[in-house]
């Protein structure tokens, strides 16, 4: 059904995915190390441990920026996964781009409990990445099993 029926074609999207994103768990564990290097850590989110920039209203702190770098990567991540239908990879995106948001203080803090359980104020962010992580390695792998057995 996607890609117009064309099966060749999405077969060399979906190898596309894999060449682009077979390390994305890495780098959403440096985005998020550059954004606040001790929250890979069992820390969770809320408001005793981290949160947005404070460094003023109108200001954006390296935090903030930096928080907005994954958010912006995670939706990259996201619309590309939707693409091919990878839907774990999808909700596992989406979820760390609203906690970039959140944590760059770009929602609202009722915003907070809308949407994906997983990046309710409670998520740990070491999960969030690791649920990341697991959903794009698990897929990457899928996608090789089948160019392998379709010659892709």
């Amino acid at each position: 059904r996607r890609m117009n029926g064309k099966a060749w074609l999405y077969l060399r999207v979906l190898g596309s995915f894999v060449n682009t994103y077979s390390g994305a768990g890495e780098e959403v564990r440096g985005l998020v190390a550059a954004a606040k290097p001790d929250v890979m850590g069992p820390d969770t989110i809320g408001p005793d441990t981290i949160g947005p920039d404070t460094t003023g209203p109108d200001a954006i702190g390296p935090d903030a920026a930096a928080w907005r770098a994954l958010s912006e990567r995670a939706h990259a991540m996201a619309g590309a996964a939707g693409s091919i239908s990878a839907h774990e990879v999808h909700d596992a995106a989406r979820a760390l781009e609203r906690l970039g948001l959140l944590l760059a203080g770009d929602l609202p803090p009722d915003a907070e409990n809308e949407g994906d359980a997983a990046s309710a104020p409670h998520a740990s962010v070491h999960d969030l990445v690791e649920r990341f992580d697991t959903a794009v390695r698990t897929t990457c792998r899928s996608i090789h099993t089948l160019l392998d057995t379709h010659g892709g």
